[in-house]
């Protein structure tokens, strides 16, 4: 964990920044939590910053689409853009699967690039994170997604529901539930399923009279 200090202006109260290394293998929201669980400072920010190794596959994802000229070549500032490019790309963006690790979908992202089944309109950071998005939202990508997830995370999966149980539905949801839901959701709207989810939803926070 690195923490730098420095005096705020005007102020005689000191600002503590302290940026947390969040470990290659865990799953945005576990980084999330991780980063969270770490907030211990008084009176200052804590963000969230890739490890080396992460950094690494971010800088190869730029070196094999032939965008390295993207890249900044002061260390200094290009340890700043690629901290950057994973928080904006991948820990604060809410299309982007919450438990899927970081390296799946990264090695998958920079295969389907170089492949070319993505279109990208640039190389910049603002291009590549469009056609993220667009590659990501993609119900075939997620199978897949979690295909190598539960291959490689057996302890992660899912556990089955016994053949007598009976799925909860949307009706069993508390309150806090739905509201959740429609919350986690709503970011990946314009897929039919996701719509189709939505509506229904919605038709039940009416029926509750919950805003």
């Amino acid at each position: 964990m690195e923490i730098i200090r420095q005096k705020e202006t005007g102020m005689s109260k000191s600002l503590t920044t302290c940026n947390v290394e969040v470990p290659t293998a865990l799953s945005r929201e576990k980084a999330l939590k991780f980063i969270k669980s770490q907030m211990t400072v008084q009176n200052g920010d804590l963000y969230g910053i890739p490890k080396a190794e992460t950094r690494q596959r971010l800088y190869m994802l730029f070196i094999k689409i032939g965008a390295r000229d993207e890249i900044p070549q002061d260390k200094n500032i290009q340890v700043s853009y690629l901290n950057d490019f994973w928080s904006t790309l991948y820990l604060r963006n809410n299309l982007c699967p919450a438990d899927i690790p970081f390296h799946i979908i990264m090695d998958e992202f920079t295969i389907a690039m170089v492949q070319g089944v993505i279109d990208r309109k640039g190389n910049n950071q603002a291009a590549i994170c469009t056609a993220f998005n667009s590659w990501i939202t993609r119900q075939d990508v997620r199978n897949r997604l979690y295909e190598i997830r539960n291959r490689l995370y057996p302890n992660r999966k899912p556990k089955e529901l016994p053949k007598n149980a009976t799925e909860k539905t949307i009706a069993d949801y508390s309150d806090q539930e739905l509201l959740q839901k429609i919350s986690d959701i709503k970011p990946m709207a314009g897929i039919a399923m996701v719509d189709n989810m939505l509506i229904e939803l919605h038709k039940e926070t009416t029926k509750r009279g919950l805003k």
